[in-house]
């Protein structure tokens, strides 16, 4: 009868899963005719480790979410560009203010879809406990956006800032 057993997993230096081992403590052991008792405590364990991870249904909810928040910020950036026009601005402050406005949304955009990916893949019932392969559609999108944001936020600053020191 089986009373416990323990299963402890190895790790090489390279940090790849070796060696898992599974030894079972019994009782009392019990033969039948034409089997044995296995001399050592210790039996092998065979595993396979399988990832499996479909954006598709990610890749539909991240593009219609990011057309709906380029969206907010074109009309934002109007409304601001119009309030500005009936001050007596250009407006082709236009351009200006939707690069503002736009990489102020792209940053919550950003901060959400990061904070989603975290949220379900590290609290669900099957939680992955490595990431992705590097991924040229995945990774690469992001790091687009985070450039896009960090270059239109970078431009707005500066022009906003000397147009301040001009008034």
């Amino acid at each position: 009868m089986l009373s416990s057993f323990t299963l402890s997993f190895t790790l090489d230096s390279s940090g790849k899963l070796t060696l898992p081992q599974f030894t079972p403590i019994y009782t009392s052991l019990s033969t039948q005719a034409g089997s044995g008792i296995v001399s050592s405590g210790i039996l092998s364990l065979s595993y396979s480790i399988l990832y499996s991870c479909s954006l598709s249904t990610f890749w539909t909810g991240a593009l219609a979410s990011f057309i709906t928040i380029s969206i907010v910020a074109l009309v934002h950036a109007s409304i601001k560009t119009f309030i500005g026009y009936r001050n007596r601005k250009s407006p082709l402050l236009f351009f200006l203010n939707f690069m503002g406005t736009y990489s102020l949304w792209l940053f919550y955009y950003l901060l959400f879809m990061t904070g989603y990916w975290f949220l379900f893949t590290k609290t669900t019932s099957s939680p992955y406990l490595f990431l992705p392969a590097t991924d040229t559609t995945f990774y690469g999108a992001f790091y687009a956006l985070v450039a896009i944001m960090v270059i239109f936020r970078l431009i707005w600053a500066t022009i906003d800032k000397s147009d301040k020191l001009n008034t």
